[in-house]
């Protein structure tokens, strides 16, 4: 069960925590907490075995409804989130990419965490979600994307199922 996990929602959300990793907290990071209730709320959901997740909102763009990536890097510093997801966010929402690229660059976690959090992490957390899917590994299902090295949010080429869908930024196969 994925449930809304804000300012307003925590009371109910922490007496589901119950339910372990059957529960999802989504939008752990929401900007209605506080950082400390934020912090306080998503350790004793995680201590109970909840899935932590985050939302990438607007945090790096639009900023309309999170204006801070404060409550975001707080849980990904502390290893408190597990995976990361976008949000709809009024049609602002920022891509994983750019949030796993500023994890990065600002010194939160390392590359692989980042990536893990909107890949492997959600396929193992959430069985049957994707199956043989968000792992690099022999007889799983290998979508993989290249980026720039120093922009990982400039995407330079997409291969999925082992054909080539962009290219240099450009969609190849319709």
């Amino acid at each position: 069960m994925i449930v809304h996990n804000a300012s307003a929602s925590a009371k109910v959300v922490r007496e589901m925590a119950y339910l372990g990793q059957l529960l999802v907290a989504g939008h752990s990071n929401h900007p209605s907490f506080e950082l400390e209730e934020c912090l306080e709320t998503c350790r004793y959901l995680k201590e109970h075995g909840v899935i932590i997740d985050v939302s990438t909102l607007d945090t790096f763009g639009a900023k309309q409804i999170a204006d801070s990536p404060e409550n975001l890097y707080a849980l990904v510093r502390e290893g408190i989130a597990d995976t990361i997801s976008t949000d709809y966010a009024g049609g602002a929402h920022d891509a994983l990419i750019l949030c796993v690229e500023r994890l990065v660059k600002d010194g939160i976690c390392n590359l692989q965490s980042a990536v893990s959090m909107v890949t492997g992490n959600v396929a193992s957390l959430i069985p049957g979600i994707a199956s043989q899917r968000g792992t690099l590994k022999r007889g799983n299902i290998a979508d993989i994307v290249i980026v720039e090295q120093d922009n990982i949010s400039i995407v330079n080429k997409v291969i999925i199922g082992g054909r080539i869908v962009v290219d240099h930024g450009k969609l190849v196969f319709n």
